[in-house]
């Protein structure tokens, strides 16, 4: 009896993991310029924000593959005995997708007259992923992440394809957080558009600052096995994260009665005084160099 309750329980456990994203993969093949692969060839893959390194080697069909890469913009090296090196100092790697490349290297002494790279994205019609740029040029009216989701057709008030909204999964960082007990309204009530199916949703708050998000993923209905525990959409949110380099922000946002309408349906309304003022700061920077 105790066997079957802790395989339960591992069984569940194991479930819950597979439904959090956080990370990205790079995969692909090495090859020749006559297009044969080539077996053994030490890829480093590189942070350019961290210098986080990453170490692997191609299989004998030339195939290589990163898993777990956090998601950011990479420097990848590739080199083997008797070929020159190759270097790629911008491959972009996305949360929640497998970002393919083909790598050609040439050998040695050899004048290389064309370098070939693929990139693809590997994903399906229901995946959308929206970066740190992309979340800086969407205007919003409250700075909330289901505002995020409005360019998204299969989004309609945060029901994704009919499903309710208390059906969606959203992950910050991993760690799900979801209104499980079901304390929030309707799309039509209280807490509206900006805010519904996620916690604290009647006060009109966040489960997470805008500002403090580093890129968004959805996925709705996926044929791949390793994400699930959802009915509507599964949203992977990671957070920003430090470099080597200190940086940070300040930002301001005013939302009152000037910026308002003054007609609907061609007819004037008044419109009451109010006043939404949001302002904050952000900073980051290195603690211990290429490490913390």
């Amino acid at each position: 009896m105790r066997r079957l309750l802790l395989t339960v329980v591992v069984i569940v456990q194991v479930c819950m993991l597979s439904s959090q994203e956080t990370t990205g993969s790079l995969a692909g093949r090495v090859l020749d310029t006559d297009s044969s692969p080539i077996p053994i060839a030490t890829l480093i893959l590189s942070n350019t924000e961290t210098n986080e390194q990453l170490v692997t080697y191609s299989q004998e069909n030339g195939s290589y593959r990163f898993l777990n890469v956090t998601p950011a913009i990479y420097l990848l090296e590739v080199s083997y005995l008797g070929y020159d090196d190759y270097i790629d100092p911008a491959i972009s790697v996305r949360l929640g997708a497998e970002t393919k490349y083909k790598v050609i290297l040439s050998q040695s002494g050899m004048e290389i007259e064309e370098v070939t790279i693929l990139g693809q994205k590997t994903n399906t019609n229901t995946d959308q992923y929206i970066t740190q740029q992309q979340i800086k040029q969407t205007p919003t009216l409250f700075r909330s992440i289901q505002e995020l989701q409005r360019t998204n057709p299969e989004n309609n008030l945060n029901s994704f394809q009919g499903a309710s909204h208390r059906f969606n999964n959203l992950n910050i960082d991993g760690v799900a957080t979801n209104d499980i007990i079901g304390f929030q309204e309707p799309a039509s009530g209280a807490a509206g558009s900006q805010a519904n199916g996620t916690p604290g949703s009647l006060s009109k708050t966040q489960p997470i600052g805008f500002g403090a998000i580093k890129e968004l993923s959805t996925k709705t209905t996926p044929f791949d096995v390793s994400v699930g525990n959802f009915n509507g959409a599964n949203i992977d949110i990671i957070t920003k994260n430090g470099t080597n380099q200190l940086g940070g922000s300040v930002f301001g946002y005013l939302n009152n009665q000037f910026t308002a309408g003054r007609k609907l349906d061609g007819e004037s309304v008044d419109v009451a005084e109010y006043s939404d003022y949001q302002i904050g700061r952000n900073i980051g920077g290195t603690i211990i160099e290429n490490k913390l």
